[in-house]
């Protein structure tokens, strides 16, 4: 299980850039590895681009609480909550 703090994403000021710090990479390597990725955001789907791939999630933000769910595929995917510092 991941504690607070393993992972942290950090935005920049534009939206256009996500720094990832992964402190769990080897346990966890579906997770975003560390590193700089470029961000698209629409109304309703926040887009990740790592090495030329396109990750789409549909997202939510209410109080202080980022809320990611994968939409690709089976729509199985992680759910992931990110809160704000």
């Amino acid at each position: 299980m991941l504690e607070q703090g393993d992972i942290t994403w950090t935005f920049n000021e534009t939206g256009t850039s996500l720094v990832v710090n992964n402190t769990v990479q080897d346990a966890y390597p579906y997770m975003l590895a560390s590193g700089t990725y470029n961000v698209a955001l629409t109304d309703d789907a926040l887009f990740i681009i790592a090495d030329g791939y396109e990750s789409e999630y549909e997202y939510d933000f209410a109080d202080g609480t980022l809320t990611l769910r994968d939409t690709q595929g089976s729509g199985d995917g992680p759910h992931m909550q990110f809160s704000r510092n």
